[in-house]
């Protein structure tokens, strides 16, 4: 049932005539209409106020419900921002053992070419770690807008571009190398 307050004023105005012309008349007036009709607009007021508490406590629970669901949100990027660090670290010491392995393993290599003379000029130790950077810049270029760099790493534009197999692809490198060393042994052991 909808109380429609504005009727319910000019039902207390009226009333309110009504009682002014009985009191010139010299009439007797039943107050108690009035009283009844501003009890009911006290009534409208109070459900309105009410109303309007149960719509902020309503809005209230949402916006802690909402608030609640964020902190909850945070807490679980959180972890998993400190899981992924923990990853990151990980991960970059084990490229620092490869790296490790693959100079190692150049700079024997290149010592062990230098003995049939000098070393083709694409096993540089510079030339190897030109490559090896090329490789991961272009990895983390992948990353969205890390196209020129990354934090404190700075990206220079190169020829190479990302490729699944980076073994295959030093593998080819290195074969016509390889194939040179196998032949002087072929010939050596005949």
């Amino acid at each position: 049932m909808q109380i429609d307050r504005e009727e319910l004023e000019k039902t207390r105005e009226a009333l309110r005539e009504q009682r002014g012309k009985a009191v010139l008349e010299g009439r007797k007036f039943d107050s108690a209409k009035i009283a009844a009709v501003e009890s009911e607009i006290a009534a409208v007021d109070d459900m309105e106020r009410e109303k309007h508490r149960l719509a902020q406590y309503e809005a209230e629970a949402r916006a802690d419900a909402n608030a609640t669901r964020h902190r909850r949100k945070i807490l679980q990027f959180a972890e998993e921002h400190v899981e992924a660090w923990g990853d990151l670290h990980e991960a970059v010491k084990a490229v620092v053992r490869a790296i490790m392995r693959i100079k190692t393993s150049a700079e024997a290599m290149i010592y062990h070419m230098s003995m049939f003379g000098p070393a083709p000029v694409n096993w540089t130790k510079q030339e190897v770690a030109t490559r090896i950077g090329n490789r991961i810049a272009a990895l983390l270029q992948k990353i969205p807008g890390q196209r020129s760099g990354f934090g404190s790493l700075k990206f220079f534009s190169s020829a190479i571009s990302d490729c699944d197999d980076w073994a295959g692809m030093e593998a080819r490198r290195l074969e016509p190398q390889l194939f040179k060393y196998r032949e002087e042994k072929a010939h050596g052991n005949s």
